[in-house]
């Protein structure tokens, strides 16, 4: 004894409208030229840290093993597009990001510190007071640009006079005066190694308003050097 369902099922006539899937054509997509494009979007990440500098490597080499892949099977798998936009936008997010990061890194003061330039530092030339900008830094967080004055040591150097230039003036003296003159003290026992470049220091900056001659008003606890 049939049901309707099966009657109604048997009566189906299949028609020359019907017509089987050409599998043949069909070609899978090669999963790594997939993965390589998703590391290439998430390359502009190298913008942000060089931690991430990984992952433009890791779609670049992927989107390689793809593009090798599909030369030799290429009736049967493709995604040959998709591994070489993988590619380069890995290579093009990564550089640009890291030359970013780089350039942010060197040049953006620091959130939570206040740029100050070296010359802000100088005494009035008649009085020699310290001006009252600066005064009202004592005890706040400064980001300062300078040079290096050369140590008795050129390693594990932690503390050293920053100063404005570290060639001297010819008209001047050879010694440069007490406010041309910070003494840096680096934090969490950081050591350095000596520089002949532009530094930057960030830290609490502490001002001696009474100075003498001999010795510098200026002071940072750095916890930053770049």
């Amino acid at each position: 004894m049939t049901t309707d369902f099966e009657n109604k099922f048997r009566g189906i006539q299949y028609t020359d409208d019907v017509q089987p899937m050409e599998s043949d054509d069909y070609r899978a997509i090669e999963s790594r030229s997939v993965v390589s494009l998703i590391l290439g979007l998430f390359s502009f990440l190298t913008a942000f840290s060089w931690g991430f500098v990984f992952v433009p490597i890791l779609g670049i080499l992927i989107g390689w093993l793809a593009f090798q892949k599909i030369l030799t099977t290429q009736k049967e798998i493709t995604g040959f597009k998709l591994a070489i936009t993988g590619m380069t936008l890995s290579l093009v997010f990564g550089i640009l990001g890291m030359a970013w990061s780089y350039w942010s890194y060197h040049n953006i003061t620091p959130a939570g510190y206040q740029l100050v330039e070296f010359n802000e530092f100088a005494a009035d030339p008649k009085t020699g007071k310290i001006s009252d900008n600066i005064l009202a830094l004592d005890g706040k967080r400064v980001f300062v640009p300078g040079f290096m004055s050369p140590t008795k040591t050129m390693s594990g150097i932690k503390e050293f006079p920053l100063v404005r230039t570290l060639q001297p003036s010819k008209f001047g003296p050879a010694t440069p005066p007490p406010t041309e003159i910070i003494l840096v003290k680096m934090a969490n026992g950081q050591h350095l190694e000596y520089r002949t470049d532009l530094v930057k220091v960030g830290g609490i900056l502490h001002v001696k308003k009474d100075y003498d001659y001999d010795n510098a008003p200026y002071r940072i606890d750095a916890d930053v050097f770049r």
